[in-house]
Order: C-alpha cells, then structure tokens, then sequence
C-alpha cells in the first residue's frame, strides 16, 4: 500500500510558503495548517483536543464539551451575584496592602487592616474630617522639628528669623536691597546688653600665592570705638581681633580728616596725592611720594617752605629751602627747571625740572666720526682689482664701486670663458685628460643579452642601436587554474539528486560526460503534477512506494 506523507516540523512556527490547498503538520503545537491563496498566511484547521476540566492557559488545545461544562459547574456557582463591579463569571477577591479578605461559607468580610484614622500635629500638619473627604494643610505657624531642605528656589514674602549658631550661604551671588547693614544686633538698635567685647567688621578670606589668609576690616575693639581699621592678615579669635594681627595697606586718591567732629563743612584738613579744593576754611597736605606713612604738620605751611621730619615720635615742622646752611636731601621738583645739552661730536638738549626721567635726542656733527679711530670692525677703503678679465671703476668717498668682469662665449685670446644661454662656449684647442662616462652613446660597446627565465622563457641580443622583441614561450604546467588566472571555470562536476551520473569528472583534459541513471527506489522531489495525457505506461508495472511530502 502506498504512504502519503505531508509536510512537516518538529518545531512550534506557524508553516510559510504552502500553495494553495498543501497541507502542513507543526508536531510543536499538534496543528495542522492548510495554504491559501493570494499570499495570505497558512490557515490553521485542527489542534489536540483536550479533554482535561482544569482548562489551562493554551492556546493551541481544543476542550470539549465536557471539559468545558465541567469546569463551570466547578467554578462559577449558582447565586443571587450575577457580577461585581460590571464583571460577570468568574470574579477572584483577594486582599491587599492595608485590605484584608475573610470567607464563611459564602459570606465574604472584607476588612481595612492599614491606616484607621489620620491625625495632626501641633504647628506641623492640620487634619480636617474624619470620614468622607479628609484635608490635610499647613497651619498658619509651622514648626520643622528636623531638617528642612529645599531642593527648588524659596520665596519668603514675610520677615525671615533665624535663631542658631551658623547661618551658611553656599551662592555665587548674594544681591541685598536693604542700603545699610547692621551687625553686631542683640536686643535692638542700639543694642543694650554686653557682649564680651566682640569686634564688628567683615572678615575676608582669600589665598595670597603660598597660603590661605583672613583679611578684617571694620571696628576691632568696641571700648576704642573711634578706630576704623584694616588689617590684611588678621587673627580672629572668638569673634575678636587678637594680637599678632598685621595692619594692611589702604589706597586712597585723599583722606579728609575732620576738625569739628560736628560738622561736615567746617575745618577740614584732605591729605591727598593730588590738588584738591577745600573748603570752609580747610587745609591741604599734597606728598608726591609716600612711604607707608601719614604725618600731620603741627602748623600751616608757608609758601616756598617744605616739610621737615623730627623723629619717629615727633610732630614734622615747615622750613624755608632756601635758607643759609640748608641741606636739601630730596626734592620732588626744581624750582628752576634746566637745560641738559651735549656739545662736541655729538648735539642736543632737553629740559629737566626733577618731576621725571629725560631723553635727549642727540645728533651726530658732520665728519666727526673717523673710520678705524672713532667706529670698530671692519670696513672698505678702496677697492682694486687683479688678473686678467676683471676691471673696476669709481673711487673717493660716497663713491659707488663697480666691478666688470670681461667673460665671454666667444673665442677671445687672454680672456675668461662664460658658456652662452645654451650652455655653450667657442674655443680653439682644449688639451686636458677626460674622464668618466658619456652623457648619450648610439651603440653600447659590447651587446648585452636580455632573457626570460621561470614560468616564461625567451632571449634576444641588444646593443642599443634599434628596439629589439623577445619571443616568449610559457613552460608547460607553469599556470595554475584560480591562481595565475582569472574569471570562472570548472575543476570538477557531482551530482547531489537522484537520477543524474557524472563519469570522467576531476582528471585534466578529460571529456566529463553527464547521464540520466535508471530510478529505481528513493525518489523523493516533493510533489509531481500530471495533466491529463502527460503520464502514460506503455507496459510494465508502476509501483508506488512512499510519496513523502518532505520537511520544512
């Protein structure tokens, strides 16, 4: 009896690739598929049957009847619910979080076991409600008992308080409207309690090239609390400036110091490095040049006089400069500016009064410069010429020297050799020993042999009088198919199908012949087709073993 066996695959995918009407088996899900016309995918048209009343999660089983009415009977239980919440069949309640589920025979309790009731704290969290709706707000007044970090900008719109040790600023820019800040506050303004004396300023912290530094500025010592200071290395111990703090330098373009203290037009003295009005009667102290220091002459100052210093504790006083047995140490001015001039080889002139440095512009007399006595190095005196060909003209001084050389190309008796644009020169005999090689010959001396040798071979003689060609012969088995060729060939032919021989095939210059075999057993090409008149047995039997479908 004839087997027909159809396609098939151990594996689980649903078959791609079947004609219309050829059947597939996928043992993966037990299915059988069917191919459909017009590229539309395998239709599937049978699946296991299962007839288990426990009906699992599969999608390729098909339950019957039975296991189907079983399970309803088992699971969905006759009753007054009919749905929960709009969902009919089956319905699994199971607890949560904070929920808790208790079955009684069919009395189901369902039971809050999580939060029972939501309450406030004093000037933290208000709690509103207790059943319903229940709010949950801030107070008026909140109290943070711990930390309280803001990770988004903060906008207080009333007055901020705050009352600890430290208060840090970690920003890169702090911008204050308030035009007058008051430090140092307990209690009010001004403030009425003690407190140990602690100085009040601001403290600077910054690196000066080796280490880091403190700078203070402001009122060091409450109990001297006329002195304003500055101090560029500061030691600052319990809030006070201690001893071994280093003063620092202020700059200034003048300093106006006040006779009456009650007054701010009366009196006035300005020390400044620079002329500056004063007025109500003031004075004023001009230094050009200071030295770290700041005096205060005792007496006005008289036109003409300058200032004298008496010592490091004593009061500087006014003297005339010009007075008989005066010494002037120093002076920041002449009183007669001068002229400074240059004569001799050299001239110029420039006006000095003392305030800053000159340059004269200095002009250098005609003729007054000796070449070898007043200048160094070498120089020309005159220029001369000897041998044949060259002549010179010119002499004196600012005298333009030209040297002529008389070469030619040309054959001249007693004369140098230039060789013309060509490269060329006219001369009667040369005598002289050459040596070398000639730039271009018409023959070599002696004919050389130039020939082939390898997988080519082939010879011929050449003298550099004509072109030659060399007749080359390529030596037998010297090409290598693939190798020393290119493009596609055959080296072997076989045959993979049933019904086909090759005989000669693998051997060189062989004549391969290619022949149809008689079939006897093991065809197997998938499916044959036969119109009507196509297939017919003359005589004989035509038996029909296993016609198999193949695998995919």
């Amino acid at each position: 009896m004839a087997q027909i066996k159809i396609k098939r695959t151990s594996g689980s995918t649903t078959p791609t690739g079947l004609t219309f009407g050829e059947l597939a088996y996928v043992q993966g899900t037990k299915s059988i598929y069917i191919g459909q016309t017009g590229g539309d995918p395998a239709l599937r048209i049978g699946a296991e049957v299962d007839s288990s009343t426990s009906l699992g999660t599969s999608n390729d089983k098909i339950p019957t009847q039975g296991a189907v009415k079983s399970y309803i009977d088992n699971n969905i239980a006759g009753g007054a619910v009919t749905s929960v919440d709009g969902v009919t069949g089956a319905v699994d309640i199971s607890a949560g979080t904070g929920i808790g589920v208790a079955v009684a025979g069919k009395v189901i309790t369902i039971t809050n076991t999580g939060v029972q009731s939501l309450a406030g704290t004093s000037n933290q969290i208000s709690v509103s409600g207790s059943t319903g709706a229940i709010t949950l707000s801030l107070p008026s007044t909140v109290t943070v008992p711990g930390d309280l970090n803001v990770t988004t900008n903060l906008t207080v719109t009333g007055n901020l308080t705050v009352n600890g040790s430290t208060t840090t600023v970690n920003t890169d820019t702090i911008t204050v409207d308030d035009p007058i800040i008051t430090l140092g506050l307990s209690g009010g303004v001004p403030i009425a309690v003690s407190d140990g004396g602690k100085s009040r300023g601001i403290a600077l912290s910054y690196f000066d090239g080796s280490a880091g530094q403190t700078a203070f500025f402001g009122m060091p010592d409450q109990s001297n609390a006329s002195l304003f200071a500055y101090y560029s290395k500061a030691n600052i111990t319990g809030e006070t400036i201690s001893a071994g703090s280093t003063f620092g330098i202020l700059q200034a373009n003048g300093i106006y110091l006040q006779r009456d203290a009650n007054s701010s037009s009366v009196g006035r003295h300005v020390i400044s490095s620079q002329s500056t009005s004063v007025s109500g009667g003031g004075r004023q102290t001009i230094f050009a040049d200071h030295g770290g220091y700041v005096v205060t002459p005792s007496t006005l100052g008289t036109l003409g006089y300058i200032l004298k210093a008496n010592g490091a504790t004593a009061q500087p006083t006014w003297i005339d400069a010009n007075a008989a047995g005066f010494t002037a140490y120093a002076a920041g001015r002449l009183e007669t500016a001068r002229t400074i001039g240059l004569t001799g080889d050299v001239s110029g002139s420039a006006s000095f009064d003392g305030t800053a440095n000159i340059n004269i512009s200095a002009t250098i007399a005609a003729n007054s410069v000796a070449l070898g006595t007043d200048t160094t190095g070498d120089y020309v005196a005159s220029v001369a010429v000897s041998g044949i060909g060259l002549s010179v003209a010119g002499s004196g001084e600012n005298a333009t020297y030209t040297v002529t050389s008389g070469a030619t190309s040309n054959n001249v008796v007693s004369q140098i050799v230039a060789r013309d644009s060509s490269g060329n020169f006219s001369a009667g005999t040369i005598t002289a020993s050459l040596t070398g090689n000639a730039s271009t010959a018409s023959t070599l001396q002696t004919a050389r042999s130039i020939g082939l040798t390898g997988d080519v071979s082939g010879s011929a003689s050449f003298d550099g009088s004509a072109d030659i060609n060399i007749t080359a012969t390529i030596a037998a088995n010297s090409v290598a198919l693939g190798t020393d060729t290119t493009g596609n060939y055959v080296a072997t032919l076989s045959t993979s199908s049933t019904g086909l021989s090759i005989a000669n095939s693998g051997a060189e210059s062989a004549a391969v012949t290619v022949n149809f075999a008689t079939i006897t057993t093991g065809l197997n090409m998938g499916t044959f087709s036969f119109a009507s008149g196509e297939f017919t047995n003359s005589s004989g039997t035509v038996s029909l073993g296993v016609v198999d479908g193949g695998s995919y």
